[in-house]
């Protein structure tokens, strides 16, 4: 259910109801979820299957801001615990770097229960949202009623307020509604999507149109009206679009990023800006070995630890679309952001940088920050989008190539595309390509080869040369793949791929469970050297912490 969840409920809707019944006792081990569950955090399983309290649990709806900093403290005492016996005798481990998260208002998109959709005898309507407690032992766990979210985005909380306020006024919404999911920007776009145990009509629709007009009086949407979209078994209407254009500050440079309704995103965008951030800095290297020397050399521990303790905690951050503060302990981390090449302004509504449905690429916009041209045909759209150009540019940029396995919409790939000649990246997920390639457009990137195919189906065409159909386009031979960036689910990489990785000069290594990425670190000690370290708080008052590593091939010996 989990690997699958990306590429096949959102495809059908009938999967919903599987899904809300497995979710209270998957929630909790899903990548990125952990900030959504009430007291989540209680506790993390170890690999052995013990159970490890990683921080004190906290209620997310009841949070202390003076509490961020211990939590983190708590965290990060433990995770270098965890990995000081990784170094092989003679070597240490390097410097931490870490980045902190807005201390509220940080999450940009979250999933509620409805209850209270049949209103009792003589009593107003009273429809409201709830989370279970899946820290509690009782079964089935209890239910908390949300009236805040303060882990959410001040959009996010604007909405929820002005959604029960149209549901509780509207039959034709409230009736039979079992979830609503909601997904903000930092740029104020947003899209909210009501599930139902019915069939919607045309006068859901007509009901859906006042909502929307509602949720457009939200003050942080900034002019643009947030999407509405319903699902019901085997339904999907839109009343214009299902996905949103967020903006992405990457090393003081914007970039646009199209995320759909239903398919992954990273849900902290402050800390999705760092992630990103940190790894097209450690990939800055590729384009000759004395620079990758430099990306490789982290801070003395001395300064790393000062500037940690240094740091200050803010709660503007994500939420407000800013930089949040951030502990930023590497040398890279601590600096001031680099001013933007483009004007921060938001970008236009989705409905107007997409045309047609949802599903197809749609048109790069036009009068946006990051200055995209009008859209090619369809033919020429497909070649470029998948890197036919690239050998044209090739020479400005890295000294070789970058394989991405899971790529999803380019959340990375197109950041670090500067940094290589090729960047060739592999997706499952059909709308993940498709809002990867119309990423590639937007951003003007020309160096980029996206296939729709498995990491195992890609490794068995790059060891044969294979020509496959869905590789049209890709030249073996111009290849030469020597970096690799992985960001695998909780359970890590399977021993299969961590013998590919192994085969490449350098790894970036994303992880959303320390213990798993302990376990493949591990395994890749005897080729490759830990050079670079990273903890990234994706999730606040949960057990949750996210790692950034960066390994360098070890030399071999004569």
């Amino acid at each position: 259910f989990i690997a699958c969840r990306q590429s096949c409920w959102h495809v059908e809707p009938a999967c919903l109801t599987i899904r809300q019944s497995l979710r209270r006792n998957f929630f909790h081990q899903q990548k990125g979820a952990g900030a959504l569950m009430a007291s989540s955090g209680a506790h993390a399983s170890s690999a052995n299957g013990t159970e490890q309290a990683f921080t004190t649990p906290s209620l997310v709806l009841n949070i202390d801001t003076n509490e961020y900093r211990p939590q983190l403290d708590r965290k990060l005492e433990r995770l270098q615990a965890m990995f000081s016996s990784l170094p092989p005798s003679g070597e240490a481990l390097p410097p931490l770097e870490v980045f902190e998260s807005a201390p509220k208002n940080y999450r940009m998109r979250a999933e509620f229960t409805c209850w209270g959709v049949k209103p009792q005898a003589g009593k107003e309507p009273d429809v409201h949202f709830i989370m279970y407690d899946s820290a509690s032992k009782v079964k089935p766990p209890p239910m908390i009623r949300v009236d805040e979210f303060p882990v959410g985005s001040k959009l996010m909380n604007e909405l929820v307020t002005l959604v029960r306020q149209g549901v509780n006024k509207d039959p034709q919404l409230r009736e039979r509604l079992f979830q609503v999911n909601f997904h903000t920007t930092q740029v104020g776009e947003a899209m909210v999507t009501l599930v139902y145990h019915k069939k919607l009509d045309d006068l859901w629709q007509e009901s859906a149109r006042k909502l929307r007009t509602l949720l457009a009086q939200a003050p942080s949407t900034h002019g643009h009206v947030p999407h509405v979209i319903g699902r019901s078994r085997k339904q999907k209407v839109e009343l214009d679009s299902s996905c949103v254009v967020e903006q992405l500050t990457i090393n003081g440079k914007v970039y646009l990023s199209k995320q759909v309704e239903a398919t992954f995103s990273q849900p902290n965008a402050g800390m999705c800006e760092h992630m990103v951030s940190w790894a097209q800095t450690v990939t800055a290297g590729s384009h000759n070995p004395a620079e990758a020397a430099i990306a490789a050399a982290a801070p003395p521990a001395s300064q790393a630890a000062a500037e940690h303790s240094a740091a200050g905690v803010d709660g503007s951050g994500a939420a407000s679309g800013t930089e949040p503060a951030a502990a930023q302990t590497g040398q890279t981390a601590a600096q001031e952001p680099a001013p933007t090449d483009t004007t921060a302004a938001p970008p236009p509504p989705a409905a107007e940088v997409q045309a047609g449905q949802v599903d197809s690429l749609g048109p790069a916009p036009t009068g946006s920050t990051a200055g995209a041209a009008a859209a090619p045909s369809p033919a020429a759209r497909a070649n470029s989008s998948n890197g036919a150009a690239s050998t044209s540019s090739s020479s400005s940029k890295g000294s070789h190539d970058l394989l991405e396995l899971y790529c999803g919409n380019g959340n990375f790939t197109i950041p670090l595309a500067s940094n290589f000649r090729r960047v060739v990246a592999t997706e499952v997920s059909k709308s993940g390509v498709e809002a990867a390639r119309w990423n590639i457009q937007a951003n003007k990137v020309d160096n980029i080869f996206v296939a729709r195919m498995s990491s195992e189906e890609f490794t068995e065409a790059w060891k044969t040369r294979a020509n496959k159909k869905r590789l049209e386009g890709l030249d073996w031979s111009q290849l030469e793949l020597r970096t690799v960036l992985v960001d695998p689910p909780r359970a890590g990489l399977d021993p299969g791929t961590v013998k590919l990785v192994s085969e490449f000069d350098r790894i970036v290594y994303i992880s959303c469970n320390p213990e798993t990425l302990l376990n493949n670190l591990k395994d890749l000690m005897p080729t490759h050297k830990l050079a670079r370290f990273a903890a990234f708080d994706q999730f606040p008052y949960t057990h949750h912490l996210e790692c950034g590593a960066y390994l360098v091939k070890r030399e071999q010996k004569q």
